[in-house]
């Protein structure tokens, strides 16, 4: 794949490029709005230029590390989740190509075409054992951008429902939020493309006519079939959920629904603050 080799390149730019950009927009924030954010540097202050430096050089360079790990790993699970994406697309080409090449001869040549199907049917499964290692790796960190983003993202809606964020504090969860979004979206879209891709050789499997192969093809496919139909193949975090199109619904469908809920809390809140009812006699 040779535009992997050519992005390699110029991702670690990008990574670099970006993570600067963040941490210069969390300087940015403390700059303008100091006197708000400094309960959260405490005990430090921006009374004096030297506390002030210190505060803004530790804060970027923390945030500069720390959204380049999380660039970093984003970056690895794309390029992982592309190579796997080209391959399940490889072996459903090479699998359609066997069916018409087999339909093309009027259904001749039954012993190369079972001997194509169950070489096809191994190395599927090779390619399935391949990618749970990497499912394995990736897991962890899958786990922690939603783990972070989710909560972030209520908390974001909560306080702007309720009004509770001052300026700085919202400009700072929305940057916080948008950023992880960003991420989050990027690993949704990249395994919901994976386990489409890795389902597509059920469809290809659908068109063959099982009547004039051999036993032994007609038990590899439906030992193929098996396969493909029994549980869900995609990246799997912990067991609690697997990264496919249900996964996008799911996370909006959460997202939208709490947005709801504060937003009725929040109405019915300014209902029930009424001026009491003061009768002087």
């Amino acid at each position: 794949m040779p535009f992997i080799f050519k992005a390699n390149k110029t991702v670690p730019y990008i990574i670099v490029v970006s993570a600067v950009l963040v941490s210069a927009a969390i300087g940015s924030i403390f700059i303008i709005w100091g006197e708000e954010m400094e309960r959260y540097v405490y005990p430090l202050t921006f009374d004096s230029l030297t506390s002030t430096a210190l505060v803004l050089f530790t804060g970027v360079v923390y945030e500069f590390f720390v959204a380049c790990h999380a660039f970093i790993l984003e970056t690895i699970f794309i390029e992982i989740s592309i190579l796997f994406i080209y391959e399940f697309k490889n072996l459903s080409k090479q699998l359609q190509i066997s069916i018409r090449k087999f339909t093309e001869t009027n259904n001749e040549n039954t012993k190369d075409f079972e001997n194509t199907i169950e070489k096809l049917r191994q190395e599927y499964i090779s390619l399935i054992d391949c990618f749970e290692s990497s499912n394995a790796l990736v897991r962890h960190f899958i786990f922690g951008y939603f783990a972070v983003f989710i909560p972030t993202f209520c908390f974001m809606l909560y306080g702007f429902t309720r009004g509770s964020l001052t300026t700085s504090e919202s400009v700072y969860l929305l940057l916080l939020s948008g950023s992880i979004l960003l991420c989050v979206a990027g690993l949704t879209i990249a395994g919901a493309i994976l386990s489409v891709k890795a389902h597509e050789p059920l469809d290809v499997l659908m068109t063959i006519n099982l009547l004039p192969v051999t036993d032994k093809t007609s038990q590899s496919v439906i030992v193929f079939v098996a396969r493909l139909t029994g549980p869900t193949i995609g990246f799997r975090v912990y067991e609690l959920f697997t990264l496919d199109t249900n996964t996008i619904l799911a996370v909006l469908g959460t997202l939208l629904t709490y947005a709801v809920v504060m937003i009725q809390f929040s109405d019915s809140a300014k209902t029930d603050a009424c001026p009491p009812n003061i009768t002087l006699t």
